[in-house]
């Protein structure tokens, strides 16, 4: 074998090996639905060029490895692109009469795609929140919201569900959940909350 059939052989393989590298960058960037992926799309979507996309991604605070941000863009842009993960939310509100304040009941489901599972846990949250309301003679009323989309919360990834509940003039949390791979990472909920149905109706999604 000649030298140069040597060299080929060793380039090519480091060339496939960093190709590896780049790709699964990729796909962990697309499944945490990191900033600059949507940055990128927006990008393309206005004829920006790759490397201006990066430079404006640098100056907006979003950019990543210079290498795999171009990559990225030439792969959103290819028709193998997955579509964009969305962060669908709920904004409920708990309210009523006499000072008693007005409270918010968020609920995040981060997916490709409105699903029907979505409108099974705001029904869930609406019932389990009026039964407490009422066992403890508390005059407030929930008050659901239609499906919308939200920013995505801090630490989520594909597939989670993450729910929040507080104060709408403090911005205060007072109960915390979130849901991945089928088990709670954090729930803090009042006690008499049906978690058991809950986690069936997640399981089933």
């Amino acid at each position: 074998m000649m030298i140069h059939d040597i060299f080929r052989i060793i380039t090519g393989h480091i060339r496939r090996e960093r190709q590896t590298v780049t790709a699964g960058a990729i796909w962990k960037l697309i499944d945490k639905n990191h900033p600059v992926v949507q940055f990128v799309r927006m990008c393309i979507t206005a004829n920006t060029g790759k490397t201006r996309c990066y430079f404006d991604a640098r100056a907006a605070g979003v950019a990543v490895r210079k290498q795999v941000q171009l990559a990225l863009y030439e792969y959103l842009k290819s028709e193998e692109a997955p579509p964009a993960i969305t962060v669908f939310c709920y904004r409920d509100t708990i309210e009523g009469d006499g000072g008693t304040g007005v409270y918010g009941v968020t609920l995040y489901f981060i997916e490709l795609k409105e699903l029907a599972f979505f409108e099974d846990v705001q029904n869930h949250f609406a019932d389990e929140v009026e039964k407490w309301m009422r066992a403890s003679n508390n005059p407030l009323s929930y008050s659901p919201a239609p499906l919308s989309t939200c920013p995505a919360p801090t630490g989520t990834e594909s597939n989670d569900f993450v729910f929040e509940v507080g104060e709408l003039d403090s911005g205060e949390i007072t109960y915390y959940g979130h849901w991945r791979n089928n088990r709670w990472i954090h729930i803090e909920i009042f006690d008499e909350f049906d978690r058991i149905t809950l986690m069936r109706i997640l399981k089933e999604r």
